[in-house]
């Protein structure tokens, strides 16, 4: 996974580096994800900062495809649900996530040429391929930071949950999202962008499927995996039956994440013109 993150970045880099016309540019915004804390994908409250930089390759006036490295952070705790049950559960996570790959760009209508007289101002949509890198993590009961992963709060990897795999900190995600640009001055290109991810995992929050037996945890993995696995009042979820049937999360669903924020680029061997 690790080679395949690091050919996207280079295939996704040195093609644009190539490219007749071409723009480099960044975004400023924020990051925030749907998941076990969360149900709906953008809430500012619970929103984090994030920044990114981006190269884009314009085909024509309708077709372009860019390359970018965003980095954000993802959040969520239960003491900011409305219910008491999803309180009770009392877990929290935080996690970095660094997004790179490559997209396909389709402007709508008349499409979008720079330094022309007209097609200054595109809609567009967009659908591509990242590897998302994330690393959960929550305080223990001292107030330190720990990571999750390791810790296989579900019983991952262990005898006694075999069917349970482990997760992986890099996925593949599918990226596609709306945006708007418009170029502002000579070459220089504003825009906003909205761009959901839809990830294959549900594990970015650390949460997904049932809690394991605690005392079984403890002696497996280490009191700590315990003691964050079940962060509850009453220890006892669980412990009647190593394959018990007590949500933790909700498994039947994935985690998305999403990158919403302004852009601004700077256009390279401008006045290219397209012939369609």
């Amino acid at each position: 996974m690790k080679k395949l993150y690091i050919i996207l970045a280079f295939v996704t880099l040195a093609t644009a580096a190539h490219a007749q016309f071409w723009e480099a540019g960044g975004l400023i915004g924020f990051s925030s994800y749907q998941g076990e804390f969360n149900q709906s994908p953008i809430v500012f409250a619970r929103s984090n900062p994030a920044i990114g930089a981006f190269v884009r390759m314009n085909f024509n006036r309708h077709i372009a495809i860019k390359g970018n490295v965003y980095l954000g952070s993802i959040s969520g705790a239960d003491s900011n649900a409305n219910d008491d049950v999803t309180r009770n559960r009392n877990l929290h996570f935080r996690s970095r996530i660094i997004d790179v790959g490559a997209q396909v760009e389709f402007n709508f209508l008349s499409g979008y040429e720079v330094l022309r007289s007209r097609n200054k101002t595109a809609f567009y949509s967009f659908i591509g391929l990242n590897v998302v890198r994330f690393d959960p993590e929550a305080q223990d009961n001292s107030g330190e930071w720990v990571r999750l992963q390791p810790l296989n709060t579900e019983g991952q990897g262990t005898v006694a949950y075999n069917d349970i795999r482990q997760y992986s900190l890099a996925q593949l995600v599918i990226p596609l999202g709306l945006g708007i640009k418009h170029n502002i001055r000579d070459r220089w290109t504003l825009g906003f962008e909205v761009g959901p991810r839809i990830t294959f995992t549900d594990y970015l929050d650390d949460v997904s499927g049932y809690y394991p037996d605690n005392d079984y945890l403890s002696a497996q993995r280490g009191p700590l995996s315990a003691e964050m696995s079940n962060r509850t009042a009453d220890k006892t979820l669980g412990s009647l039956n190593p394959r018990n049937d007590v949500l933790r999360g909700d498994p039947n669903n994935n985690d998305w994440y999403v990158f919403t924020g302004l852009t601004l680029s700077y256009t390279f061997h401008p006045g290219t013109c397209f012939r369609w």
